[in-house]
């Protein structure tokens, strides 16, 4: 069974190797390139200028190498009070630094340990050029200042790079909310494989626009993926074994979003594994609700 990787190269190391050891295809697809910015003087003044009682919160790896750089490129002074969402992010800044980490990996459970600490503002926050809002719009309820900064750029994916990364594929694994939405939007009414995202954020803009993920993660770790899939399959009725090469099931055709029936082997699937593999369950329908 052919697993899709859409997330970046190495942003969830150990990821790959766990999924073949289960079994599976991995077919490494990543739908959306990472470019910095020209310009980071801006970040750099905004570093030199952090105040004592000042927050600097860190929602991303990206921006957190992009930190790492900067800081180490200035010979900038160890921030006091750095935030950071997710194990993830906090790997991808200087060892040396004292991160506190939120308890969930999301922008509220950010902000609300930030607000529990007495984190005064303003809030530095380095981000992308495409961002949710949550993070300053909950801090600015509470009266706190929040600094975007922008430091990167994110490019997604042609339609025809999306097309080739989701053919044949049975599930595909997806991190990035704009990488989920023009998915969403490329395959349309067709069959899609079953979606696997990295948290609940992730999973509510894959339902908004009408996908029902088929698992997803616990933690935005490679862990929380693997732990997602073993659960999914688990659970699985129509399924016997644990080994997913070998699972076999009830039926060996999927439905299509306007109710035609498609052969696996129209799916990409190889015909000596079509019969036992547990796509059925997986394939997901468009809602045009």
């Amino acid at each position: 069974m052919i697993v899709s990787l859409t997330l970046s190269p190495g942003a969830l190391p150990g990821l790959a190797d766990g999924l073949r050891a289960r079994g599976l295809l991995v077919r490494e697809a990543p739908l959306l390139a990472v470019r910095p910015v020209p310009d980071l003087r801006s970040l750099d003044t905004a570093l030199r200028r952090l105040e004592p009682r000042s927050g600097l919160a860190v929602t991303s790896p990206r921006a957190g190498h992009c930190l790492r750089q900067r800081v180490q490129a200035m010979g900038a002074a160890i921030p006091r009070e750095v935030w950071a969402v997710g194990p993830a992010t906090v790997r991808s800044l200087p060892p040396e630094w004292n991160v506190r980490l939120s308890p969930e990996a999301n922008a509220r459970s950010l902000a609300e340990a930030m607000l529990e600490a007495g984190v005064r503002g303003p809030v530095l926050h380095p981000c992308g050029t495409h961002r949710r809002e949550e993070l300053s719009l909950l801090l600015g309820q509470a009266g706190i200042a929040v600094q975007p900064i922008i430091c990167y750029d994110v490019v997604l994916a042609e339609a025809a790079e999306i097309h080739v990364a989701l053919d044949g594929a049975a599930l595909v694994l997806a991190g990035s909310h704009r990488v989920i939405r023009r998915m969403a939007e490329v395959t349309g009414t067709g069959v899609r494989p079953g979606l696997v995202c990295l948290g609940p954020a992730t999973a509510a803009t894959a339902r908004a626009a009408g996908w029902e993920p088929a698992a997803v993660a616990g933690e935005p770790t490679a862990r929380g993926f693997l732990q997602a899939l073993d659960g999914k399959f688990t659970s699985d009725r129509r399924c016997h074994h644990l080994d997913f090469s070998e699972q076999l099931c009830s039926s060996s055709s999927a439905v299509r979003a306007d109710g035609s029936r498609a052969a696996l082997r129209d799916l990409g699937a190889p015909p000596t594994l079509a019969p036992c593999l547990p796509v059925l369950p997986w394939l997901s329908r468009s809602d045009p609700s």
